[in-house]
């Protein structure tokens, strides 16, 4: 059985406000045949209160949680420890942040997904704009650290490994997988899915009415 799931949490909200408008374009992206098998994770009355007339379940997320502001992983394991969802069941995970997805976006994942008979968790992928082995970590008084350490020879750039960048866009995890991945939902077997289309996370108020 595959499980829709949009985390729907305060704490990840990109700016006050933004959650409201979010969850009705992630709800309006999915199919309303699937309805019964979405499930809404938060931890506001409002969001319950939306659903409530809906087919989809809305589901308070476990107070410690909350408190100790969870990863993706934390909640997901949350849902099934109420639910008792067997281990071949599959969640495809929604964040929020993403309301130009669309269904067909959600189908193409699931498609890529299925391709890989032996996967157990998925990501999507982006290309990346910059180069690991170029960047460093601000210290503060103009000085920084290298993310990875001895590899910043820019004559050797063309010998650097390829790097692409990771989105919860649309993630997908079978159950049983979960407790071996980490709290961003990734572990070496993970696949990933290119998306191949115009992306904006939304963050502020500006790209969410674009």
């Amino acid at each position: 059985m595959v499980y829709y799931v949009i985390p729907t949490l305060s704490y990840m909200e990109p700016f006050e406000g933004a959650n409201q408008q979010l969850l009705e374009r992630t709800l309006d992206s999915i199919q309303k045949k699937f309805h019964r098998r979405v499930i809404v994770a938060t931890d506001k009355d409002w969001a319950l209160d939306y659903v409530k007339d809906m087919r989809v379940k809305g589901m308070p997320v476990s107070p410690e949680i909350v408190e100790q502001e969870g990863s993706y992983k934390d909640v997901l394991l949350d849902i099934n420890s109420k639910m008792h969802m067997d281990g071949d069941d599959e969640f495809v995970m929604l964040s929020l942040e993403y309301p130009k997805r669309t269904y067909r976006n959600i189908r193409t994942a699931i498609q890529h997904y299925r391709k890989n008979p032996s996967a157990k968790n998925m990501l999507c992928r982006l290309p990346s704009k910059e180069t690991p082995q170029k960047l460093l970590v601000e210290t503060g008084d103009g000085r920084g650290e290298p993310l990875i350490e001895g590899e910043g020879q820019e004559w050797r750039e063309e010998q650097f490994d390829d790097a692409f960048q990771h989105s919860h866009f649309v993630t997908i995890t079978e159950i049983s997988e979960l407790p071996n991945l980490n709290s961003w939902l990734w572990n070496e077997d993970t696949i990933f899915f290119p998306i191949d289309i115009e992306l904006t996370r939304v963050r502020t108020k500006d790209q969410l009415e674009e």
